[in-house]
């Protein structure tokens, strides 16, 4: 297994897109189509979700089993797992392509009403915004295997349905739920499949309290530097976990696939998202030496994961 390269820790240079909207359309079902291999049914949306709506199925929220495991320090941020969104309105993997320059995040696809679960134990609290819809953010720390220096994460949770906490910071414990899958923001049009947008951001705890999760904002801080540097050697290199793309980081932002990974999740097998199995596989996106991304096995104890 080759090495990361250099070059997945340095800050990727915003870009923008110069295609015409049409154009850039055109684009993204070639890509639906070729990922999917299938042609694209432009009244997908509406068979799957109502003028523009979701069906009444997909209203109905998804309950946890009565009898889980106990939580870790960490878990995983959907009790199931239908992979990355893909869907004509643009990839969901870290740093896809966007008009106004890079995806910040990962678009977890799940149907609307899929619990949404406090990924650590922290501070949350919830926000509305024309881009991110109704959002929840969570800061927590993250405690000193990765950073000698006090260091915290600020997680963002976008396009909720619902949120479980109000504007005002209250406390929750990892595995709480922070609310509902949903369609608001700028993933409210109809041809853009439910999920979850996820981003991780790495900062100092006072930095992270007052995050903003800016898209234009890909400033790097010192404990992002030493979070990232640590999580290469001390995780992914012994794991043999790499992103095909080579990119770990944009600025202050992790990857939420691998930072949840090294964090020690324990998350779901994946399985293919209904009706038209808009969610692709992670092994399209990231490769490891000993185990299965896309199953659960992948996250039992393997190599330099937090304990």
């Amino acid at each position: 297994m080759a090495a990361l390269s250099c070059c997945a820790l340095v800050t990727c240079t915003p870009s923008r897109d110069s295609r015409a909207p049409a154009q850039q359309f055109a684009d993204s079902v070639a890509r639906f189509e070729r990922a999917h291999e299938t042609p694209f049914d432009s009244n997908l949306s509406k068979k799957t979700h109502p003028a523009g709506d979701v069906s009444p199925h997909d209203r109905q929220p998804i309950q946890l089993p009565d009898a889980v495991e106990p939580p870790s320090r960490w878990s995983y941020v959907l009790p199931l797992d239908h992979g990355i969104r893909s869907d004509p309105a643009g990839a969901g993997e870290f740093l896809a392509p966007r008009h106004h320059g890079r995806h910040q995040g990962i678009d977890l696809a799940a149907p609307v009403g899929t619990a949404v679960l406090a990924a650590c134990a922290g501070r949350a609290l919830s926000f509305t915004s024309p881009s991110s819809g109704l959002s929840v953010r969570l800061v927590c720390a993250l405690g000193v295997k990765y950073s000698r220096e006090p260091a915290f994460a600020s997680i963002l949770y976008a396009h909720l349905s619902w949120a479980a906490v109000g504007s005002d910071w209250v406390p929750v414990e990892v595995g709480d739920s922070l609310g509902q899958v949903g369609k608001t923001g700028n993933a409210g049009a109809s041809w853009v499949e439910p999920h979850l947008h996820l981003e991780f951001i790495v900062a100092s705890e006072a930095r992270a309290l007052a995050e903003r999760h800016w898209g234009w904002d890909v400033a790097t801080t010192p404990e992002a530097d030493e979070f990232f540097e640590q999580l290469r050697t001390q995780c992914l290199e012994p794991a043999g976990l790499r992103p095909l793309s080579g990119a770990i980081r944009r600025g202050r932002r992790a990857d939420p696939f691998l930072a949840l990974y090294c964090l020690g999740t324990q998350k779901p097998n994946y399985s293919p998202f209904y009706p038209a199995h808009h969610g692709l596989r992670w092994s399209g996106y990231y490769e490891a030496r000993s185990f299965d991304v896309d199953r659960m096995s992948a996250f039992s104890n393997p190599p330099g994961r937090e304990e």
